[in-house]
């Protein structure tokens, strides 16, 4: 599948492990003062083609959380660019503008989405002119697929739903190259469902900011016993939504506050994060319904797959949200089948498995985009 020379892509992948986390790099938008913080890879010296993946972080951790699978993407023939979203320094924040709409009810919600949806568009767009990557090819090589990882599911859902908002020049140079969107472990709500009665809310809405983040920090970092995850035989009642696996240990349990503290944000949870989670079921729903079951919009960029990703040992409710949106179909969402939509699960570890296991992580993210 790969044309590359071993000994480009090896001492390249060398000097990524010596160099550990690269410097951030910068990116403003045209005709804007947004600026975006992103981690590069590079380009996979030896290699006529290959494929980027653009990383979209989750709520309150940064894009800092994958340099372990970074570190990975030269031997492996792949591109890894990891953007920090808006309110996670060094990218811009906020301003008070952008975030008065989040008072607004669903009208609001629906703004929001679309200006942060844009902006990932927009991102992508100037950072292909700039790097002058590979195009897709129809074997699956080259191009651009964007994976969405926890609440990023949103922001790259929220891409598909607005593209016709974006310029058509940016779609018609975005159209040779993009060729996927993989979302790893979205949730019921994000996707337009309620969450279970058996999933315990009350850990996102803990007043103090603080007791807040750590309460879900450690929601999110474990591992959880789902005694059956498969689609195919599983329901909502053989999946663990709130108690801990008690003999496996949390992501980051070994580590230090000191790197921990690199790699996460409190504000930016305490914040904006926190309205975004709690939207709407009505305004998740439309913004699923625009993105896979709009066959107008889909003709934006007609080639595009989207699959969705969990592993065995993530929260249930995480697993609940990848089941409940590949299996209610455009009927649930008063849409048409418009997109190329799967579904994929790894039989081992939890919500920060690149973390855990980086290597059986991207190959797991390649088998989900190459399907």
């Amino acid at each position: 599948m790969f044309s590359c020379s071993f000994i480009g892509v090896a001492l390249l992948y060398l000097v990524t492990l010596v160099a550990g986390s690269a410097p951030w790099q910068h990116l403003t938008l045209p005709n804007t003062n947004i600026t975006f913080g992103y981690l590069d890879s590079g380009p996979v010296h030896g290699c006529d083609t290959y494929t980027t993946l653009v990383l979209l972080h989750g709520m309150g951790y940064n894009s800092i959380v994958f340099d372990k699978i970074r570190a990975l993407a030269p031997a492996n023939h792949v591109r890894i660019v990891a953007v920090n979203r808006r309110d996670y320094a060094p990218t811009s924040p906020l301003d008070t503008a952008e975030l008065a709409v989040l008072s607004q009810g669903d009208s609001g919600s629906a703004a929001y989405l679309q200006q942060r949806g844009n902006e990932i568009g927009l991102f992508i767009d100037k950072w292909i002119q700039n790097n002058h990557i590979p195009t897709a090819r129809p074997n699956g090589d080259g191009g651009v697929s964007l994976v969405g990882w926890s609440l990023g599911t949103v922001t790259a859902t929220a891409f598909l739903a607005h593209l016709d908002t974006l310029p058509q020049a940016t779609i018609k140079r975005l159209a040779p190259y993009f060729h996927n969107v993989l979302l790893h472990d979205t949730f019921a709500t994000a996707v337009g469902f309620p969450n279970p009665p058996e999933f315990d809310i009350s850990i996102l809405l803990i007043p103090d900011p603080v007791a807040r983040f750590q309460a879900f920090d450690g929601f999110v970092t474990a591992y959880y016993q789902n005694t059956d995850y498969n689609p195919a035989t599983g329901s909502e009642f053989t999946l663990d939504y709130n108690t801990a696996n008690p003999h496996k240990a949390n992501t980051f349990s070994n580590i230090s506050p000191s790197l921990k503290a690199t790699m996460t944000d409190e504000p930016a949870y305490g914040g904006s994060e926190t309205n975004v989670l709690l939207f709407s079921q009505a305004a998740y729903s439309e913004l699923t319904r625009r993105a896979l079951f709009d066959a107008t919009l889909a003709k934006k960029l007609p080639n595009v797959k989207v699959r969705y990703y969990y592993a065995a040992e993530t929260p249930g409710i995480m697993v609940l949200g990848c089941w409940d949106v590949t299996e209610a179909g455009p009927s649930y969402y008063n849409g048409v089948h418009a997109r190329d939509i799967n579904l994929h699960y790894g039989t081992s570890g939890n919500h920060f498995f690149f973390y855990d296991n980086p290597s059986y992580a991207l190959q797991q993210y390649l088998h989900a985009i190459n399907s």
